[in-house]
């Protein structure tokens, strides 16, 4: 299994873009980047994130208390084909 604790994500883009996915953030109660959700503090503990725009540079840190899992590995019980 693979899992993240507290994982943050640095994203830079136009200035524009970077204040619409703040706002986002903030109205909508939080935001999904594939398998990583960052929350407000409303949305719950188990999502809960900061997030700090500077410019075109939007920064989402986790502060949950629960890792994330990103993957499982496993082998075959039975290999394909057979």
């Amino acid at each position: 299994m693979v899992v993240a604790y507290r994982p943050k994500v640095t994203l830079t883009t136009w200035e524009s873009y970077s204040s619409y996915l703040y706002s986002a953030w903030r109205d909508e109660g939080g935001l999904d980047f594939g398998p990583l959700v960052f929350g407000t503090e409303e949305s719950g503990e188990s999502t809960s994130a900061k997030v700090e725009q500077n410019g075109a540079t939007l920064t989402l840190t986790s502060t949950a208390n629960w890792p994330v899992i990103l993957g499982m590995t496993s082998s075959w019980t039975v290999p394909p084909n057979e």
